[in-house]
């Protein structure tokens, strides 16, 4: 009988950005994560590193989960010396680390972008290359990102952080914001959990107790975004190190994997703007006047900063098609360029710009985005050490103050005997010592206050005890009626 990750959920509320230094901080209960739940990934083992203890929990709740990896990680590590087929071996781990946490196969689908190439199909040549395929626009990203929220519409999204250190990451996260936008237009969107995996080189710290409690990271990343964790017990770290154990070609015997199995697993929240709601130092402020939609950035050494020729972009859907708006400072001047992804950009005016002491604010002119729901709002830095933070800015939809989740309850689209809530009962929690087929103990005892050492079978074993079968396939629904996708030029 397979083994299962004992988790508690619950939120760290992280002060102000205030130089990257961790304020004050509380606890308070996450809200349900609802009936299903889509992990995004940008390589083969991004969805254990980050995610393993939220699918094991989602599972065991009796949600639907679905896995999509953007890349098929080729240019990474090779400790099995696989060559050319290193793309498929990496498919395979993700395929047992997955069955062993209850996805089956066919809830996970690879998109097969080249490793590496997210940065730059989001960069203004918006070009995406598949690994075997020559290049194509960047709109397919969208699609395929489309594609996935449509099949089975999820009440909450795991995403890499926008903030990561790692282009592809980082880019992925902003391609699904935009894809986000797109398929939820008229209607709330769904919860988003970012999770964060190159954080710098003390992130995950080494030498710690792995069944220690760890604090949100240090810096912008720590600062920007309020802090969720899935918290595992001693038992669930062993599981989750002895799943990434399962990514071989990419581990090694005392690999810094092991790091990211530990008593926390973070996600930021707070990406979703919601108009109108005021600015703080750690993010926009978005309200509708009269005659414009007024956005409001702050300053600072974790946001925007003028004088250090940072940029702003804007990304938003018009008619089908992908526009933006670029906002520059040259000699401390604000101008703006803008016009269709993928073509050149020229002088636009339907956005006005003002620079205070306190914050940038953008005016866009109502007359031009009065049909527009939102927009990807990022920060590009001109230093290369830094990284934009990115938000989803929402000032038109419907019930946009109402949750994801509760929308989908009030609507029907929620299923309430499927309840998947984060106030477990003590005793869903509780490691359970059911016997593995063999009659081996599954759990781990330990003495009391005595630290963890994790033990990882090295080589690790596939098939083993209690794992799923490759084929299992859990049941979905759509929805909505499914429409044309692929024939569309991205969004419309």
């Amino acid at each position: 009988m397979r083994r299962c990750l004992s988790v508690i959920l619950l939120v760290v509320a992280v002060g102000s950005c205030g130089g990257g230094k961790k304020a004050g901080r509380s606890f308070h209960a996450l809200p349900p994560l609802g009936a299903r739940l889509l992990v995004l990934a940008p390589h083969p083992d991004d969805e254990v590193l980050g995610a393993a203890g939220m699918i094991e929990a989602a599972v065991r709740r009796g949600a639907d989960v679905r896995v999509v990896v953007a890349t098929d990680g080729e240019a990474g590590p090779d400790r099995l010396r696989a060559g050319s087929d290193l793309p498929r071996e990496r498919r395979d781990e993700t395929r047992h680390a997955l069955a062993d946490l209850g996805v089956g196969a066919a809830a996970i689908t690879f998109l097969g972008y080249a490793d590496g190439s997210l940065a730059g199909a989001w960069s203004e040549r918006w070009a995406a290359r598949k690994r075997n395929e020559g290049r194509g626009s960047a709109d397919e990203i969208v699609a395929d990102l489309r594609d996935a929220l449509h099949a089975a519409p999820p009440d909450s999204v795991v995403l890499p952080m926008p903030v990561d250190r790692h282009p592809d990451h980082a880019a992925l996260n902003r391609f699904a914001l935009l894809a986000i936008l797109a398929e939820f237009s008229e209607e709330p969107e769904p919860a988003l959990f970012g999770y964060l995996i190159h954080g710098g080189r003390q992130w995950p710290e080494s030498g710690r107790d792995p069944v220690a409690s760890e604090s949100p990271p240090e810096g912008c990343a720590g600062s920007l975004f309020p802090w969720t964790a899935v918290v595992l017990d001693g038992p669930g770290v062993q599981r989750k190190a002895s799943l990434i154990a399962q990514y071989r070609s990419q581990v090694a015997s005392g690999s810094r994997l092991f790091r990211y199995a530990g008593r926390d697993e973070p996600f930021a929240t707070g990406q979703v703007i919601h108009g109108p709601r005021s600015m703080s130092p750690t993010f926009p402020g978005l309200r509708r006047t009269g005659q414009s939609i007024a956005i409001r950035v702050p300053r600072g050494e974790c946001t925007v900063e003028p004088g250090r020729r940072d940029r702003l972009r804007l990304r938003f859907i018009r008619a089908g098609q992908i526009e933006e708006r670029l906002i520059q400072f040259p000699g401390g001047v604000p101008n703006t360029r803008g016009g269709t992804l993928g073509q050149s950009l020229v002088t636009e005016r339907d956005v006005t710009v003002t620079t205070g002491t306190r914050s940038v604010r953008l005016a866009l002119a109502l007359d031009a985005f009065r049909d527009i729901p939102g927009a990807v709002l990022e920060v590009l830095p001109q230093s290369p050490e830094r990284v934009g933070p990115a938000w989803l800015l929402r000032w038109r939809g419907a019930n946009l103050r109402v949750g994801g989740f509760i929308s989908r309850l009030l609507t029907g689209r929620f299923d309430p005997g499927r309840p998947f809530s984060s106030k477990y009962p003590a005793s869903a929690l509780a490691p359970s010592a059911q016997p593995h087929d063999d009659g081996r103990a599954t759990t781990l005892p330990r003495a009391a206050n005595a630290p963890l050492r994790v033990n990882v079978e090295w080589p690790p074993r596939r098939g083993s005890p209690g794992s799923l079968p490759l084929g299992t396939e859990r049941t979905r629904r759509a929805t909505r009626d499914p429409g044309p996708r692929r024939g569309e030029r991205c969004c419309s």
